[in-house]
């Protein structure tokens, strides 16, 4: 995570940096997930889940975290999602739904919202199928299928535990990650 502090002297560039994004607020001994929603000369102010308001003023030490964008897979309420940056020259940083892009492997939209940033940031386990299963964050059996991000890249064989590749390519790195996860596959191209 991105460490921050939100200073007079650098209002400008964290307004334009973080303003409705995404990152965690210090209270006390804790961090709470917030959005930026406002950024001004002398304070910012949060909002968390629930809507309850934080404000913090400049030049105080409080030092903010930010999630930074990496493209991975996530479990988001059953379904296997692809989180990345959008391709565009752009200043914020952090997750926002201005820059980034949070998918199903099938290709539907899911919205850049409280609920996926959690998931996306706690690499919650799945509540799916138990043969859905995420290996690493560019790689998961889901729905019979074996993914690399959002590109469908083989099938799985539970019952036999098989992994049938379309690609050689990818057949070392998901052997380590099957193997890494504790799971016994034989893998085939």
């Amino acid at each position: 995570m991105a460490l921050e502090e939100f200073t007079s002297a650098g209002a400008r560039d964290f307004r334009q940096r973080y303003l409705d994004v995404f990152g965690y607020f210090p209270t006390g001994d804790k961090e709470v997930l917030v959005k930026v929603t406002e950024v001004s000369d002398t304070k910012t102010s949060f909002v968390d889940v629930r809507g309850l308001a934080y404000t913090a003023y400049a030049d105080k030490g409080v030092m903010f975290k930010f999630i930074p964008i990496v493209k991975k897979l996530f479990f988001y309420k059953k379904n296997l999602c692809f989180a990345h940056r959008k391709p565009a020259r752009q200043y914020q940083r952090g997750i926002t739904y201005n820059n980034t892009t949070i998918q199903s492997v099938f290709g539907d939209n899911i919205p850049v919202e409280f609920d996926t940033i959690q998931a996306y940031s706690n690499n919650q386990e799945q509540d799916t199928e138990k043969y859905d299963v995420l290996l690493n964050d560019m790689l998961a059996f889901y729905a019979g299928s074996v993914y690399l991000y959002n590109l469908n890249i083989g099938v799985v064989m539970p019952q036999s535990k098989r992994v049938l590749l379309t690609n050689p390519l990818f057949k070392q790195e998901l052997m380590d990650s099957i193997r890494d996860r504790g799971l016994t596959y034989e893998v085939e191209v």
